[in-house]
């Protein structure tokens, strides 16, 4: 990657700015548009200017990028945060003419971005790749306007978006809090609903290979820079730049931190701290020391946990958690890490994967420590937006291919707790342990492994569940049979009817005094099945589902049986 100096670099920028301001930028009277969905953006390689004091920013690098559409293209459009401005666009070192235009998003904090709409000598045809040279600049403030807007308390409101350079604490996430490399995402803002997580999803997902590196020089003293992307910490000297890389969008978005920090390495990661409050990260290092992972893979990386200042919301990427430290309690504090420590040992590019097995990691700790019934509650929580999301526009995601985070992360955890009841706790952890991300070229790499493990076909349950979003089932018991045994006790036949458009295995309980009686059925779609099951008392009632499988309605589970014959 090629370094420039400090003062060349911001000489250069200004120079730029001024220059472009009169030369490159095309009037505004000259409405233009691009294909934002054209492009996509295989590699940033960026130099990055941060001045803590001054709240500065300012980037000059390449970003290559790659025509997928079918049709030639003659723009592009390059979107920055509203607080950055555009500098230059070039192509093979000829400067473009392009057209700054202020817009209205929330895919950045500011609730807005500076889109550069720039156009080629000739149409870049389909498939065609090019190099752009970019520089920007300007400032990074905390901003948390598109919160506040929204009527939210501006306290509550930063705490969210605490992304901001500044002298004490810089913290700067990636595209969806705030964007400081370029982008190009249809505008959106929260008031819509979902849309703006569904574009910024779409983004990372078509755009999930692009590496981003950057060699970052910080105008400051006694200060660290820790990256999320490579695990990167390191002291600034305030003269030589600091290299890191952010291998994808999707897994493990960029996060750089700038402060006065002290690290303390464990034999499973690193806990960093802000310098005068090592106290505090105590019971993070404890329990990171203590904390395994159920399901770890062949090749894991050291976990690592930021402190964030006191009243800031957690946020994590990949193997790497930013948090405050101000839990203390040891359950709560394992409870916290246990996600975090899953991505360090198991790691799988695909979403669904990645998340959902960290998911169900925390599930399944939740279990141990409280009962299941404390795990079903916790899926019970969140299977009202998933059951929202599927009768809704978010319909039609396959997991595969899903960018919304109610599918890849709470459908995910669903599946993966469907598999560990069906398959068994060991035969998961078996085929989980075989998995290699450099394997995985296909998508039913996984349910090979799991079949493996299981010795029994997949085949349906994926095609319902992974490969194809058909919805959610929907089960309801449609007749009870008892018949008293000669022996004492009682058969009793239940049969089950699934109106949905997914199959799925489902416990089918029978509540008997103090105990209950069950068995597992699979439910085809739109289908029905029986099971019977043994009680040794006349039955009062049926529940068909004990949460684990999730439906669009769960008023219609349990029914009422009464003097031990079918209901009506």
């Amino acid at each position: 990657m090629r370094i420039i100096s400090r003062a060349a670099a911001v000489l250069l920028l200004s120079a730029c700015c001024l220059a472009q301001g009169e030369v490159a930028q095309k009037p505004e009277s000259q409405p233009v548009s691009a294909d934002r969905d054209a492009f996509t953006f295989l590699r940033y390689e960026l130099n990055l200017e941060i001045t803590p004091a001054s709240h500065g920013f300012a980037a000059r690098g390449t970003v290559v990028l790659r025509n997928d559409s079918e049709q030639p293209q003659k723009l592009v459009a390059l979107q920055i945060s509203s607080s950055l401005r555009w500098a230059t666009v070039r192509l093979n070192g000829q400067t473009l003419p392009f057209q700054v235009k202020r817009i209205e998003s929330d895919i950045d904090h500011t609730g807005a971005v500076n889109e550069a709409l720039a156009e080629f000598p000739e149409p870049m045809q389909p498939k065609g790749s090019l190099e752009l040279e970019v520089g920007y600049a300007g400032e990074i403030p905390q901003d948390a306007r598109r919160l506040t807007a929204l009527g939210m308390p501006a306290k509550i409101a930063l705490a969210s978006d605490w992304d901001g350079i500044n002298a004490d604490y810089t913290a700067l996430r990636g595209v969806g809090h705030v964007t400081w490399y370029p982008v190009a995402i249809a505008p959106a803002l929260l008031s819509s609903g979902n849309k703006v997580f569904e574009n910024v999803g779409r983004w990372k997902l078509r755009n999930a290979d692009a590496m981003l590196r950057a060699n970052v020089r910080v105008t400051a003293k006694e200060k660290r820079l820790i990256a999320s992307g490579n695990a990167a910490t390191k002291e600034i000297d305030g003269d030589s730049p600091i290299e890191v890389s952010f291998p994808g969008q999707m897994v493990a978005p960029p996060v750089i931190v700038i402060a006065s920090l002290g690290e303390n390495s464990t034999t499973r990661g690193t806990i960093i701290f802000l310098r005068g409050r090592e106290d505090a990260g105590k019971a993070f290092h404890e329990s990171l020391e203590r904390l395994e992972a159920p399901y770890p893979a062949a090749k894991g990386v050291p976990a690592m946990v930021v402190q964030l200042p006191d009243g800031w919301s957690p946020y994590e990427s990949g193997a790497t958690l930013f948090t405050p430290f101000t839990q203390s309690n040891p359950a709560e504090v394992q409870s916290a890490l246990m996600h975090t420590v899953e991505h360090a040992a198991f790691y799988s590019f695909r979403p669904w994967i990645y998340e959902g097995v960290a998911h169900l990691t925390q599930l399944t700790l939740m279990e141990q420590r409280k009962g299941r019934a404390a795990a079903l509650a916790y899926l019970e929580e969140r299977r009202g937006s998933l059951a929202i999301a599927e009768a809704g526009g978010a319909r039609n995601q396959s997991l595969v291919t899903a960018s919304d985070e109610v599918f890849y992360r709470t459908k995910a955890m669903f599946v993966w707790w469907m598999l560990r009841d069906m398959l068994g706790d060991d035969a998961l952890k078996r085929a989980l342990a075989k998995y290699r991300a450099e394997d995985d070229k296909e998508s039913s790499y996984i349910q090979r492994l799991l079949e493996a493990e299981c010795k029994k076909s997949l085949e349906q349950f994926f095609d319902d569940w992974v490969y194809r979003d058909k919805g959610l089932p929907d089960f309801s018991v449609v007749s009870v049979y008892p018949r008293q045994l000669a022996t004492g006790g009682f058969l009793v036949t239940v049969t089950v009817e699934n109106s949905g458009d997914a199959g799925a295995e489902v416990l089918v309980r029978i509540p008997v005094k103090d105990s209950e009686q069950s068995a597992r059925l699979y439910v085809p779609a739109k289908g029905r099945a029986s099971a019977r099951i043994e009680v040794p008392i006349p039955l009062t009632r049926v529940v068909v589902n004990d949460g684990s499988v999730p439906e669009r309605d769960v008023n219609n589970n349990e029914f009422t049986v009464e003097g031990g014959k079918q209901p009506q």
